[in-house]
């Protein structure tokens, strides 16, 4: 249903020429099945009924996993969105990993991540801690979700967070096969290619008050849901949390 000459983009880089890919695509594609493509029913919208599920295991470690709707893959907020995550929980200097680990001792391991869709998106995070810690570890991330919310980011924080989220970016562009998948996911998903550069300067643009609009706009207790595998789990006091 899915894979047909109408729904494939193909994407090359690396040391080839483009009539090259192009004599190799018609040879191994123009004959190949065609039609019409399914269509996607979109989002809801709808934050489900049950906001925690738990998986009860006898293991030595509870490991956490909190979700929030975020934007699109088109919607202008992404840039702010990459900003704020990398101040949240990417790397050594991300609030989490000072606040929930650093000062805090509750977790080995915390983080935030983005991932962004046709129709909607999600900032999750995450932390791996000690069973005893976690009605805390969940207080003190939505403690530093609501900072943001409330508070202007200082100017030398968000200059950190803006150079790793552009230095990261770059990085993960290196190789070839970044590159290709860059370009072919683009293309299929967007219907164009946003050059690198123009990306870079809409990150570098990125303001305090453009984080503080997006954390308002997207940080929202009631719109949360959290996983948790761990042993002897109650999901009452993680309830609480959600509800604030």
């Amino acid at each position: 249903a899915w894979y047909g000459a109408s729904n494939i983009v193909v994407s090359v880089a690396g040391n080839t020429t483009h009539e090259e890919v192009v004599r190799l695509v018609a040879k191994h594609f123009q004959n190949g099945r065609s039609g019409s493509v399914p269509s996607v029913l979109g989002l809801n919208g709808g934050i489900p009924a049950r906001r925690v599920i738990s998986d009860s295991r006898e293991i030595t470690q509870a490991n956490i996993a909190i979700g929030i709707p975020a934007v699109s893959r088109k919607d202008p907020d992404r840039y702010p969105l990459m900003i704020l995550n990398s101040l949240l929980g990417r790397g050594m200097s991300s609030r989490l990993f000072k606040e929930v680990r650093e000062r805090r001792g509750l977790a080995y391991s915390v983080g935030s991540s983005v991932s962004r869709h046709s129709d909607t998106g999600m900032l999750g995070i995450s932390a791996g801690v000690s069973p005893e810690n976690v009605s805390e570890t969940v207080r003190v991330i939505f403690e530093e979700l609501e900072k943001l919310v409330q508070e202007r980011v200082g100017e030398d924080e968000l200059t950190k967070a803006r150079d790793y989220t552009v230095g990261s970016f770059r990085l993960g562009l290196e190789s070839p096969m970044s590159l290709g998948q860059r370009a072919g996911e683009s293309l299929l998903m967007l219907g164009e290619i946003e050059p690198i550069e123009s990306v870079v300067l809409k990150l570098r643009a990125v303001t305090a008050d453009d984080l503080m609009r997006v954390a308002q706009r997207l940080l929202k207790r009631e719109r949360a849901a959290l996983a948790l595998v761990g042993p002897n789990i109650d999901e009452g006091p993680l309830l609480e949390v959600l509800q604030g």
